[in-house]
């Protein structure tokens, strides 16, 4: 019984923990960046809309409304972060993209808009 309890402990002082740091609502410019980029692949332009500000939301439903099907993205690249740099309010998120054996990496900007890692395309 005593060991039943202190597992019990256990768990609820680590859901406290993860509760107190934010959970999974406070994703990371490194996380944030790694979906946009995963759904812009996919095709999936209204989710990675939800993960942007405002003004690249706007982009993303114009090329989505542009693209022709040999536009589109082919669903096969895949992403991972490189290096992550915060600065305050903004971010920069260093990507490598793989597709076909190929590598190429570039960089996605973020800001952050009410506490919350937003993908950030500048003009």
């Amino acid at each position: 019984m005593k060991k039943q309890v202190t597992a019990l402990c256990v768990v609820a002082a680590a859901a406290l923990m993860f509760v107190g740091c934010g959970g999974s609502k406070s994703k990371g410019p490194d996380a944030v960046a790694l979906e946009f980029a995963n759904l812009v692949e996919k095709g999936e332009f209204q989710k990675a809309g939800e993960l942007a500000d405002k003004d690249t939301k706007q982009l993303l439903a114009m090329f989505a409304g542009m693209a022709s099907e040999e536009d589109k993205p082919s669903g096969k690249a895949t992403y991972k972060v490189l290096e992550t740099k915060i600065d305050g309010d903004t971010a920069k998120v260093k990507m490598e993209k793989t597709e076909d054996g190929e590598s190429e990496s570039d960089y996605i900007d973020l800001v952050k808009e009410d506490g919350t890692w937003k993908v950030h395309a500048k003009k």
